[in-house]
């Protein structure tokens, strides 16, 4: 990403259909985990991206829902918002401190070191979401209470 290598190979694609084949495939992931995994797309929302990436971004942002959540579910929704189009993650998981909110994007944070050896992971895949996201010219945003789960929002324009 540092050196640019990682053109994008721009096409319309359905987001819709990332999500459902991403949620297909990690069903048992959550189910190994007694988490409900759940999916709200009551339309098909298409995109400009490229497709590998939209796919990654996808994928970390539910693996993350998934391995932060102890109990409960995982709901990751597409939707037209106006002028936007969106996909949303949320989870009944662990939370992030308001503190942590600012940084959690930057590449190698972890909020919590002894609680995130617990879960794995590098520190990466946030500030790889990230980087997908305005590579897109796309946003994201967090909201998140500890104890309460943390919602995750992209918008494309």
């Amino acid at each position: 990403i540092d050196a640019n290598e990682n053109s994008l190979d721009l096409m319309e694609l359905s987001l819709s259909e990332v999500v459902e084949n991403v949620c297909d495939n990690m069903e048992i992931m959550a189910k190994n985990k007694n988490i409900e995994l759940l999916t709200d797309i009551k339309e098909d929302v298409i995109i400009r991206g490229d497709y590998d990436k939209i796919r990654r971004l996808v994928v970390i942002l539910v693996d993350n829902a998934i391995k932060y959540t102890q109990e409960g579910s995982v709901s990751v929704k597409v939707y037209f918002d106006r002028r936007f189009k969106v996909l949303s993650v949320s989870d009944t998981g662990i939370g992030i401190c308001e503190e942590d909110k600012e940084r959690i994007f930057d590449r190698f944070y972890r909020s919590d070191k002894a609680r995130n050896r617990k879960f794995g992971g590098t520190g990466l895949g946030l500030s790889i979401a990230k980087w997908i996201v305005e590579s897109h010219r796309a946003s994201i945003d967090v909201e998140s209470k500890i104890g309460e789960g943390s919602t995750f929002t992209v918008k494309f324009i």
